[in-house]
């Protein structure tokens, strides 16, 4: 039989192990809302910009003022709404994966397209918006920004046409300019200037213009810093148009005053490239930027080492190579001929 001494000490060791257990949860939710709120802070001060050359994203539709008839159903490549579908699906899968803020996008045929992305099931969350404007070009491609509102608010946007005074028939997609705001715990400004310049089955010629244009466009909006050149530019970056004419380099003791910093400089040392022509690969698409996101104190700056070529093996074919949608005429269910790459920028101070 108990006594009540023993039923007193079997009280008091029940209510200390109840206290303990409620310490315990209590403890385990304020881990819980502080490993929460971490996760929080570090995507309110990380911002990470990309580039993706999505690879002939048309609709089905035959439009008569541009050569889009290689997409449409009645086409060798026998394009249809199916096709379409399944290329978006395979979009909006990587774009997922990117975790991006900005997306600069080429070789997209009109807003209708953009929509179709925006709207997939698997990026709805992101909401996002875009900027676009139709170009001259024939092929009837052009380059366009993809924004999350959820982060980024468009202010003004313009878009500039390239002319040839050597080839006055010439015609290529415009360069697009977007300034806006980064809007995570402040308001800080961004100016993006997105790109897909002249194949390099023309002259290199093409690209120095090209090139000339986007310092142009830095002139003529009066623009100093938060900078960032994303794009297709169809050069490498040791390649005049990037290194002498944009003056872009890998070192920050090189870049001169009116320079800029390529992280995938580095990249291409290593013998990395987002697009394979022939068995040899390329690193044209890239993400420049001005040297004050090396140097800032406070405000955003690169992340160190941030600049990455996106290539999971699914992203692949047997070779390695960028999976793509066509191999000539035969429809091979892929994504694009180019990986996608980005960058990540990292807000220091308040």
């Amino acid at each position: 039989m108990k006594t009540d001494k023993e039923s007193a000490l079997r009280i008091k060791i029940s209510k200390s192990r109840g206290v303990s257990r409620i310490i315990i949860r209590r403890i385990l939710i304020a881990v819980v809302i502080v490993g929460v709120s971490i996760v929080e802070l570090k995507a309110q001060n990380t911002f990470r910009v990309g580039f993706y050359n999505v690879e002939n994203l048309f609709d089905t539709q035959n439009d008569p003022s541009t050569d889009d008839d290689e997409y449409t159903p009645a086409s060798k490549k026998e394009w249809n709404s199916s096709r379409l579908a399944q290329k978006v699906d395979s979009l909006a899968k990587v774009i997922l994966q990117l975790e991006v803020d900005l997306l600069g996008l080429c070789e997209v045929e009109n807003a209708s397209v953009l929509q179709l992305l925006i709207k997939h099931p698997l990026l709805r969350n992101k909401a996002y918006n875009f900027v676009h404007y139709d170009s001259r070009y024939h092929r009837g491609v052009d380059v366009a920004l993809l924004y999350s509102t959820l982060s980024f608010e468009v202010v003004r946007s313009r878009a500039y046409p390239l002319y040839f005074d050597f080839d006055t028939s010439a015609s290529t997609r415009d360069i697009l300019y977007v300034c806006g705001l980064i809007h995570k715990n402040k308001r800080d400004t961004l100016h993006l200037i997105v790109n897909h310049w002249p194949s390099r089955r023309n002259e290199e010629t093409y690209r120095l213009v090209a090139a000339k244009k986007v310092k142009s466009i830095i002139k003529e909006q009066k623009l100093s810093r938060s900078i960032i050149l994303i794009g297709d530019f169809n050069d490498e970056p040791s390649d005049r148009s990037i290194y002498h004419i944009l003056e872009a380099k890998g070192k920050l003791e090189e870049i001169p005053s009116s320079g800029f910093y390529n992280p995938f400089y580095e990249l291409k040392k290593q013998g990395l490239g987002t697009h394979s022509f022939r068995g040899e690969w390329h690193l044209l698409d890239q993400v420049i930027l001005s040297p004050d996101f090396l140097t800032n104190a406070r405000g955003w700056r690169y992340q160190v080492a941030s600049a990455s070529i996106f290539s999971p093996s699914w992203l692949r074919n047997q070779y390695g190579e960028p999976f793509r949608t066509y191999i000539g005429d035969r429809y091979a269910g892929g994504f694009s001929d180019h990986f996608p790459v980005f960058i990540t920028l990292e807000r220091r101070g308040k």
